[in-house]
């Protein structure tokens, strides 16, 4: 059971890690304005699912090997998969971004 919580909290740091990357050019992430924890767990287990659609360009590739080479995560990516999920929204201030995670880890993003 440690070993599942330290993959736990390894795969949250990822997930910020890649999101990073992905949304913003410069090396400083904006500190959210709200940050919500809820009681619970999240696993990924051996194999993560990613979204291809909505997906900023180059975070796919990103994000498959961080997965792979960091965690030992398999990557499956399709426009179908329900894991992992990219939407983009429009009438957000600029660098806007939201990551909810329950069942499907939704990352809602203004600019790439």
């Amino acid at each position: 059971m440690e070993g599942t919580k330290m993959r736990f909290i390894a795969l949250v740091i990822g997930v910020l890690i890649f999101v990073s990357y992905g949304f913003s050019q410069c090396p400083i992430i904006p500190a959210p304005v709200t940050f919500v924890t809820a009681a619970g767990q999240f696993s990924f287990g051996e194999d993560i699912a990613i979204n291809s659609d909505n997906a900023p360009s180059g975070i796919i590739d990103y994000a498959a090997n961080r997965f792979t080479n960091t965690f030992g995560i398999r990557v499956v990516i399709s426009p179908s998969a329900k894991q992992l999920v990219f939407k983009k929204v429009a009438n957000v201030p600029t660098d806007y971004y939201s990551i909810n995670v329950g069942e499907t880890i939704i990352i809602t993003y203004s600019s790439e």
